[in-house]
Parts: structure tokens; sequence; C-alpha cells
């Protein structure tokens, strides 16, 4: 069984805009990445001053919400239109459409290895 807590590399060793987790367990020491998924990221206008008028998913009220993005920085929770990000957050039921992410996880050495069973039951 591993125990999973969230992590964040400030040495560069995720993708940019991903969430990673240090995992203790039988592989301790190890860490694995996944890119962060949009629907679940609460609103970002970004950092910069080059607004312009795009969606992003609010999970809580299970809606696609208007916002004015700054044009840099931010995260992938941004769609430029309304039906863009209900299609991709929300099913046809109108319940959030969130797929588990597939995790990767690296040995020191940087090589992937496959890990059974998964360590995170993120289903729906």
């Amino acid at each position: 069984m591993l125990t999973v807590w969230p992590w964040t590399s400030q040495g560069g060793g995720c993708q940019w805009r991903s969430v990673a987790f240090f995992l203790l367990g039988p592989t301790q020491g190890d860490w694995g990445c996944f890119p962060a998924e949009p629907c679940l990221q609460p609103m970002d206008e970004g950092s910069c001053q080059h607004y312009t008028l795009l969606w992003y998913y609010h999970a809580e009220a299970n809606a696609c919400r208007p916002f004015l993005f700054g044009g840099c920085q931010g995260n992938s929770n941004r769609f430029e239109t309304k039906r863009r990000c209900e299609q991709q957050c929300r099913d046809s039921a109108g319940n959030a459409a969130l797929s588990p992410p597939t995790l990767l996880l690296l040995q020191p050495a940087g090589n992937p290895s496959t890990v059974y069973p998964p360590p995170l039951d993120l289903g729906k």
C-alpha cells in the first residue's frame, strides 16, 4: 500500500503545470507527476495585464463562468468559449466529467517504472 501526499517541485522535477506526489511505501522516496486536471484547478487570472475574456470551470457550482485572463501564467482551467469549457468539464448529464490522470513514477535516475496497484484511486 502506498501513502500519497501532494508535493510541489521547486527544482523543476515535473513538467510545467503538473501536479506531483511524493510516495511512501514500496517505492519509498520515488515521486510521480501528472498534468493537473484543468477542471479541478481554481480560476487564475495570470500575472500580466493583456486581458482577454475567457471561461473557467467552477467545480463547486458545476458551471462554466467568464473571467478576464491577463495573458500569461495562470493555469489550464481557461477556455476560449463557454461551450468548450462545458465540453471539457461536464458530461451530458451535467456532472463533472473528470477522468483520473495517468500517474508516471520516476526512479531517482529518471526512468519510468510501473506501479501496480495504482497508488491513486481517483475514479468517478
